[in-house]
């Protein structure tokens, strides 16, 4: 099983390490978006290089094309549902390469359980 990591769950494994996540990465069970990386990079992280080069060094969650995004929009109606941009790339990227979304974010969450592809640790 392979579990794409939003943004949330990371936030809040750098102020206080989340056991079950470094259990998976252990596991090579993680797929990083390089989206989640950027959103992280932006902000305030410890050890930035540090963080960076970890993020950097899993696995890869590649981001859909524009035109897949435009018709995974269109056809699962993510559109009006409290998502955003990066929200709704990570579900189609997850969706297409058959890997599970974990993350705190309600809405998302909302969204990845609808259409099947949410992880409850």
């Amino acid at each position: 099983m392979l579990i794409t990591v939003d943004t949330s769950i990371w936030v809040d494994h750098f102020r206080m390490p989340n056991a079950r996540l470094g259990s998976l990465i252990s596991q090579r069970q993680i797929v990083q978006h390089p989206y989640v990386t950027g959103e992280i990079i932006v902000g305030n992280v410890g050890s930035r290089e540090n963080t960076i080069w970890a993020l950097r060094a899993l696995p890869r969650l590649d981001p859909v094309a524009e035109d897949q995004f435009h018709a995974f929009l269109e056809s699962m109606q993510v559109f009006g549902t409290g998502i955003g941009f990066v929200d709704v790339h990570l579900l189609a990227a997850s969706t297409q390469q058959r890997a599970y979304l974990w993350t705190k974010d309600k809405w998302l969450d909302a969204q990845a359980q609808r259409l099947g592809f949410a992880y409850a640790p």
